[in-house]
């Protein structure tokens, strides 16, 4: 009943949504996956639980950001003179942790929770997702995976629970391997070209192809 629109968009390794809701006390939720939470207009006080047993109140105001990680829950008292809106990136517990173990030796990848968080790259990538997703030619799927990649290493890199120094790499692709993953590029231009597909191609991980091809 309070849920006044909701606009979803599944990829494979995350979902990207917006939403209005109106003034209300909002049940209890438990996160199955990673959100980044980007308020639009009106602001919420969220009583956010990580254990399930114990709570701590936060205030989320429009253009502030959170981050609740999977497996914690929260319960929401919203507020607005009109409605709230949001717009909010669902990371994929699964597809986060198998981009992450590609590029690092570790089982498991957990955030730590963040309230209040001005941060310039997850708001261009949340910018970025938007105009993407209002594009009249439609969907640039590399495009996406390219942002899901880069919002993935940035969420490694400072909002890891235990912090990771990721490799640097540096010196871009080989003449071959740029050429054939351009020709591969140019051969499958009426198709959706995944990153995860160019990475295989030349044999690496997603996060060290997209290092790479950039500086090429």
């Amino acid at each position: 009943p309070f849920l006044i629109h909701t606009e979803a968009t599944t990829f494979d390794s995350l979902v990207s949504e917006r939403g209005q809701v109106k003034p209300c006390v909002a049940p209890e939720v438990i996160f199955k996956n990673h959100l980044v939470v980007l308020p639009l207009a009106g602001f919420l006080r969220t009583n956010f639980s990580a254990d399930g047993l114990t709570s701590k109140r936060h205030i989320c105001k429009a253009g502030h950001i959170s981050i609740y990680p999977a497996g914690t829950s929260t319960q929401c008292d919203i507020y607005a003179d009109n409605n709230y809106h949001y717009q909010c990136l669902q990371l994929k517990t699964e597809a986060i942790n198998q981009a992450i173990s590609e590029t690092l030796d570790i089982g498991q990848f957990s955030l730590s929770p963040q309230f209040s968080l001005t941060d310039p790259l997850i708001e261009t990538i949340f910018r970025q997702f938007s105009q993407s997703l209002a594009a009249p030619s439609g969907l640039d799927r590399l495009y996406i995976d390219s942002l899901s990649n880069t919002l993935f290493v940035h969420l490694l890199e400072h909002y890891a629970a235990q912090k990771k120094e990721l490799p640097q790499y540096q010196g871009g692709l080989s003449k071959h391997q740029l050429r054939r993953t351009i020709d591969y590029i140019n051969s499958h231009l009426g198709q959706d070209i995944k990153l995860a597909d160019l990475a295989q191609l030349i044999g690496m991980s997603q996060y060290y192809f997209c290092r790479l091809f950039r500086q090429s």
